[in-house]
């Protein structure tokens, strides 16, 4: 009748195997057959890897998931629907994927999997970075050049605007402010110039009502004028057209 050797008993004769003792050594030492001791290790002997240690039985286990999964991926790729998705979802897919908090993916297996070049996509993370450095850049640029605008009662041009801005620590080329203030409608308008336009009006325009205003009909004479004044950090234009006819005396 067979010995019935208890679960320690083997896994410590195991022990004495992977620290380097031979199964024939220890089959005359114990006096146990070779095919016992090596059913006892096909069963106890553990495999290490740098994460955890694994039984024969949990080894075999994932290589049977493993060789599943290789048939899966190799389906996949043999049907053609990853080649079918054009680059630009892909790159955006893996991108998603990278930049999650818990990404538990390598570049490596990011890339491998939708079969895309490892430089194709840091490429492509690079530009989106930059580009979103750029936006974040010029978001505030455009903001400092709106507030020296108006701190000057809009007077200013881009080359004071960037000595303006150089005594704040922000140092950009005139031509790059000429560039904001075009996007942002913004033109200076200088007291002599306005002096010199009012005079050119004057000279243009026939003085029409020589101050007689007055109006025999409706609809016959308007007039208007307009002025602006600045509340707290905004300007405000305000206008006013009247038919003289009815206007009051």
């Amino acid at each position: 009748m067979p010995i019935a050797y208890p679960t320690e008993f083997k896994i410590k004769i195991i022990r004495r195997y992977e620290k380097g003792e031979a199964l024939q050594s220890l089959s005359k030492e114990l006096h146990i057959s070779l095919g016992t001791l090596y059913q006892w290790r096909k069963k106890y002997c553990t495999i290490k890897t740098p994460e955890r240690t694994y039984t024969p039985k949990e080894f075999d286990a994932i290589s049977r998931r493993l060789q599943k999964l290789g048939h899966e991926m190799e389906i996949i790729r043999s049907s053609g629907y990853l080649t079918a998705i054009p680059l630009q979802q892909k790159l955006a897919t893996l991108e998603k994927l990278y930049n999650r908090p818990d990404n538990p993916y390598s570049v490596h297996e990011l890339c491998d999997a939708l079969g895309v070049a490892r430089g194709t996509f840091y490429n492509h993370i690079f530009r989106r970075a930059d580009r979103t450095k750029y936006q974040d850049e010029q978001a505030k640029l455009m903001l400092a050049v709106q507030q020296a605008f108006d701190d000057s009662q809009q007077r200013y041009g881009a080359e004071k605007i960037r000595i303006v801005l150089a005594q704040n620590g922000i140092h950009v080329a005139a031509k790059r402010i000429s560039a904001i203030m075009q996007e942002l409608g913004l033109y200076s308008v200088r007291t002599d110039a306005k002096k010199l336009y009012k005079k050119q009006q004057q000279r243009k325009k026939e003085n029409m009502l020589k101050r007689q205003f007055t109006a025999d009909q409706s609809n016959q004479i308007w007039v208007s004028d307009f002025t602006y004044f600045k509340i707290k950090d905004y300007w405000v234009y305000f206008c006013v057209i009247i038919d003289l006819f009815f206007a009051k005396s």
